[in-house]
């Protein structure tokens, strides 16, 4: 069951949640706000076309097996790279391309999806077999466009690249509050489950990318409260609520 994933010491819970906020204010939302896409610019790309992406890497994720936060943790990338100033004339090019070209947004998203991969799961494929897996009769990858364009990628993002999700946020949240919340097993389960969903729901949608990840999961947690069953979680949301204040995230 999902509450007994969740970590019983709260202490290094504690400690790995402040890491990540301190981590999430001083390295990973540097221009994040700002966003990169214009709206009223016909020659950008688009928040549909990123969805588009988004849903693509989902169903590559699915079918290797592979952890849904492994998108979100490419799809951050793709959205830090885009949205700060660059740091090399390569950086900059492959920035204003990706911004206005859709292969090459495409390609960009395909090595985000690649590095993440290889940093979070335990089972990496190889470039090779990754082009011939993001191929299509449209559009065909090899595995030195995905190796040229990982090395700009890392060194746009100056090699950070395990920046915190909104989901490890949320649950580490959550893991807080649970000696605290008198809720029945199933109900803490669902709210687990449901914030789960919302936080990949999240990812899809360009506005959020402009969000702490913090934001997103303490948003994740409201909804999947006020759409559980009221009675159990009352005493949840008093415990959730006390909890921000106390920590200052709320």
């Amino acid at each position: 069951m999902a509450q007994t994933n969740l970590s019983q010491d709260t202490t290094a819970v504690a400690d790995s949640l402040h890491a990540m906020i301190e981590r999430e204010l001083t390295i990973y939302c540097e221009h994040k706000d700002k966003g990169y896409l214009n709206h009223s610019d016909p020659t950008m790309i688009t928040a549909d076309d990123r969805m588009k992406l988004v849903d693509w890497c989902y169903i590559i994720a699915d079918h290797c097996q592979h952890s849904r936060e492994t998108v979100a943790s490419a799809m951050e990338m793709v959205d830090r790279f885009l949205s700060t100033p660059s740091n090399s004339t390569d950086t900059a090019r492959v920035a204003y391309e990706a911004q206005r070209d859709p292969i090459k947004f495409q390609l960009l998203t395909i090595t985000a999806l690649y590095v993440a991969i290889k940093i979070n799961e335990t089972i990496v494929i190889s470039s090779d077999l990754f082009a011939d897996m993001c191929s299509s009769q449209a559009y065909i990858v090899v595995a030195e466009d995905i190796e040229d364009m990982e090395r700009i990628l890392l060194s746009g993002l100056s090699w950070r690249c395990r920046a915190p999700t909104a989901y490890v946020i949320g649950r580490s949240i959550m893991a807080l509050i649970l000696p605290h919340a008198d809720v029945p097993e199933a109900t803490w389960d669902f709210v687990i489950d449901e914030m789960k969903y919302l936080t990949e729901l999240a990812v899809r949608d360009y506005y959020f990318s402009t969000q702490r990840a913090s934001t997103v999961a303490l948003a994740a947690i409201f909804n999947a409260v006020e759409t559980s069953i009221k009675g159990p979680l009352q005493s949840l949301q008093k415990v959730l609520e006390g909890f921000l204040l106390a920590t200052g995230l709320l």
